[in-house]
């Protein structure tokens, strides 16, 4: 399974989250597993951050672009 997962916004900033096992996964069509989020779907990612490391919270994901 994966332990992160990086994020690209539409102007470009790009952010790597830490994904652990209390981080809730949320994927269109009734996914909960992180590894159901596939490259160039549209995610919201809300997360903490503790020093330079950012850990996923909540993961939502609307599927592809």
């Amino acid at each position: 399974s994966p332990t992160a997962i990086t994020v690209k916004a539409s102007d470009g900033f790009t952010e790597t989250f830490v994904v652990g096992s209390d981080t809730k996964v949320r994927v269109k069509g009734g996914g909960t597993s992180i590894s159901a989020v596939l490259v160039n779907d549209q995610v919201v990612v809300s997360g903490t951050k503790a020093g330079s490391s950012v850990t996923a919270v909540h993961v939502l994901d609307a599927g592809p672009a």
